[in-house]
C-alpha cells in the first residue's frame, strides 16, 4: 500500500484513527521538546505557592510542594513515551523471535513455548507485572523490563499465527523447493510478510502499556518520585488532595486518557487498513 493511498484512507475512512495519529504525533513532540514547552523545572519547588489553583502563571495549578503541575504533566509525557517505546521495542523483538521460530519451525520448540505462553496468559497481566516489580524493585528500567517481558509472551501468539499462515503459502514452498536455506527464507520472506501483524500488535499494545505503567506507578511499584509519571502524580498528590485540589488529579488523568485513546484509535485504524482480511480493496 502506497503512503499517499494509506494516508488518504486513514483520513477519509478512519477519521478517529487520523485523530489518534494526531494525538500520538503531538505527544511525541511534547516528549521531545518538554524542556522548551515546560515553563518550570520538573521538580522546581516554591513553598510560597503550594496548592495554587490554575491561573495565568500556573496553567494547571501547583501541588503541595509548589511545583507547576503543567510542567510535570509535560515531562510526564516524556516518561510515558520513553517507557512505551522502549517496552514495545523489547516486547516486539522477543515476540517476533518466539512467534516466528515457533510458527515456522514448529516441533518441540513450538510445543514448549506454547505451553509457557499458556501458563503466562493464565496470570492477569497487571498481577504479573507487579510480581516482577516486587522482585526487581521500583525504577524506570525495571518497569520497562517487566512490561516488556509481560507483553512479549502474550503478543508472540499473534506473531506465531501470522508466521504459520505465511509458512503455508505456496510461494514459500516453492522457494524451499528451489533450495533456499531456511534461515534465508525466514529473514527475507517470512519476516517481511509478518511485519504488518507486528506493527498492528505494537500500535494496539502501546496504549495498554502506558495505562499499565500508570497503574503500576499508582500502586507504588513503578517509577519512583520525584520523576513525574502520570500514574505517580495521581497516586501521590492527586489522591491525597482530591477534594481540596482536584486539579492535581484532573490534568494528569486527562493526559493519560487522551494518550491511551489516541493510541487505541490509531491501533484500530492500522489493524483495519493493514490486515488483508479486513481490507475491502
Amino acid at each position: 500500500m502506497k503512503l499517499r493511498s494509506f494516508l488518504y484512507k486513514l483520513l477519509v475512512k478512519k477519521p478517529l484513527g487520523a485523530f489518534g495519529a494526531v494525538v500520538v504525533f503531538l505527544m511525541l513532540l511534547v516528549a521531545l521538546f518538554a524542556d522548551l514547552l515546560a515553563p518550570f523545572g520538573l521538580n522546581e519547588t516554591s513553598l510560597l505557592e503550594t496548592l495554587k489553583a490554575p491561573s495565568a502563571e500556573h496553567w494547571f495549578g501547583t501541588d503541595e510542594l509548589g511545583r507547576d503541575v503543567y510542567s510535570r504533566v509535560v515531562y510526564g509525557a516524556r516518561v510515558s513515551m520513553y517507557v512505551g517505546m522502549a517496552t514495545i521495542a523489547i516486547s516486539m523483538t522477543l515476540a517476533a523471535l518466539i512467534g516466528i521460530i515457533s510458527g515456522y519451525y514448529g516441533g518441540w520448540f513450538d510445543l514448549l513455548m506454547q505451553r509457557v505462553v499458556d501458563a503466562w496468559m493464565s496470570i492477569p497481566g497487571l498481577v504479573a507485572v507487579i510480581v516482577i516489580m516486587a522482585l526487581l524493585g521500583p525504577g524506570m528500567l525495571n518497569v520497562i523490563l517487566a512490561l516488556g517481558l509481560s507483553q512479549a509472551f502474550r503478543e508472540s501468539r499473534v506473531v506465531r499465527s501470522a508466521a504459520i499462515a505465511v509458512r503455508d503459502q505456496p510461494f514459500i514452498e516453492a522457494i524451499i523447493a528451489a533450495g533456499a536455506p531456511r534461515r534465508r527464507v525466514v529473514w527475507l520472506h517470512v519476516f517481511p510478510n509478518v511485519l504488518p501483524a507486528i506493527i498492528i500488535v505494537a500500535s494496539n499494545a502501546l496504549g495498554f502499556i502506558i495505562l499499565t505503567e500508570a497503574a503500576v506507578s499508582f500502586l507504588g511499584y513503578g517509577i519512583p518520585a520525584p520523576i513525574p509519571s502520570w500514574g505517580g502524580m495521581l497516586s501521590q498528590s492527586g489522591r491525597v488532595s482530591m477534594t481540596n485540589a482536584p486539579w492535581l488529579s484532573i490534568f494528569p488523568g486527562l493526559a493519560l486518557s487522551l494518550a491511551v485513546f489516541g493510541f487505541n484509535m490509531l491501533g484500530d485504524a492500522l489493524r483495519d487498513l493493514l490486515d488483508p482480511r479486513l481490507r475491502s480493496d
